[in-house]
Order: C-alpha cells, then sequence, then structure tokens
C-alpha cells in the first residue's frame, strides 16, 4: 500500500508574504538552520571523498529511490493523485514494504537531464530531512532552499577537495569561501568526536 507523504514545516508563521508579488520569503535564521542542516547531512556522509554518491547517501538513510520510468503509466498517475504534491517532477511518498515495513520512497522524473534530476532528488529528500509533514508552499520554498545549499555543496566539491588549491586558500567567490570554512571546521569537529569515542 502507497500513502502521500504530506510536507510542511512546524510554524506557519515562519514565512512572510510579500503582498505585491505573493511570493514567499523565509527569514534569515530558518534559511541558516537549512543550510546547516544540509552542510551536516554532507559532512556527515564525507562527502569530499572519492566514491561519495548522492543516491547511495539517500538509500543509506532507509529511502527507496524510483525512477518513473520503473512505474506503469497507470500506476504512476494513481501516485500522483495520491501526493500532494505541488508540481509533477518529483514525489515523496510513505510506503509499506514487505521487506522493509513502513519506508520513505522518491519518484523522480528520469528523463531530464542529470542536473536536473539531481535538484528534483535533493528536493524532495530536504522535505524528509526537514521532517515536513504536510504540503504547502513554506515547506516548498524550505525543501527548494535545501536542495539549492546541497546542489551548491556539489558542484564546489572539486574547489573543496583537499589537494585543490583554491580550496585551500578559500577561494574567490564570497560563498565558496563560507562553505569551504564551514565544512573544514565541521570535519574538525567530527575527527574531534571520533577521537574522542
Amino acid at each position: 500500500m502507497i500513502e502521500p507523504e504530506t510536507h510542511c514545516p512546524v510554524n506557519e508563521q515562519q514565512i512572510e508574504l510579500n503582498e505585491e508579488r505573493k511570493d514567499f520569503v523565509l527569514p534569515p535564521w530558518r534559511v541558516l538552520q537549512i543550510l546547516t542542516t544540509a552542510l551536516d547531512t554532507l559532512v556527515e556522509e564525507d562527502f569530499l571523498s572519492n566514491d561519495f554518491d548522492y543516491m547511495e547517501m539517500i538509500r543509506r538513510r532507509g529511502i527507496r529511490l524510483k525512477p518513473y520510468s520503473a512505474f506503469s503509466l497507470e500506476h504512476l498517475k494513481k501516485l500522483r493523485k495520491m501526493s500532494l504534491s505541488f508540481w509533477k517532477e518529483g514525489l515523496c511518498l510513505a510506503v509499506t514494504d514487505e521487506k522493509q515495513g513502513q519506508c520513505r520512497m522518491i519518484a523522480y522524473n528520469d528523463k531530464v537531464s542529470d542536473e536536473i534530476k539531481l535538484a528534483i532528488i535533493m528536493h524532495e529528500f530536504g522535505h524528509i530531512v526537514l521532517k515536513h509533514t504536510q504540503q504547502c508552499e513554506q515547506g516548498e520554498a524550505e525543501a527548494l532552499c535545501f536542495a539549492t545549499v546541497m546542489m551548491t555543496a556539489l558542484s564546489f566539491k572539486p574547489s573543496l577537495s583537499a589537494g585543490n588549491e583554491s580550496g585551500k586558500t578559500g577561494g574567490r567567490d564570497f560563498l565558496q569561501g563560507i562553505l569551504i570554512s564551514y565544512i573544514r571546521n565541521k570535519q574538525r569537529e567530527v575527527k574531534i568526536k571520533k577521537n574522542e569515542a
């Protein structure tokens, strides 16, 4: 049996509505929480290692990844009807599996470029990591923020690797410097905790 996983953060007042443009704006403190959560997720998974695979990172958390092409058209239509998702490129569902019991599944459009597929999967993964429980525009904004941080960090991976000179100096770009500093400090913390244990 497949049940839709709904998304929404805890507090509806965490978002401000711009009446003129109808855009949702996450407050800076929430953006920082999401940035920290996304980067912590990558650091915990040692994403700078040569053999890092974002899909394996997600699978290790007990989340099933399934491309749309693995479903019959009829089954995919049923999943979309059950889902409360605002878009059709990806779905985040709670599923009951005979082997695993209750688990999460991310279904995604696999007929797109690798970059778009990464964005879709990271967006849906963001709903799970951020523990969204209902669908709402704030949850979508948060999942988008999470996916953006994850994709930015992954795009800077070559610069962040230990042997790269720009990674050692902090790089030319402000965001890259922030990411490098944060990740290196977090790596030190993780090593200290491992040595203490």
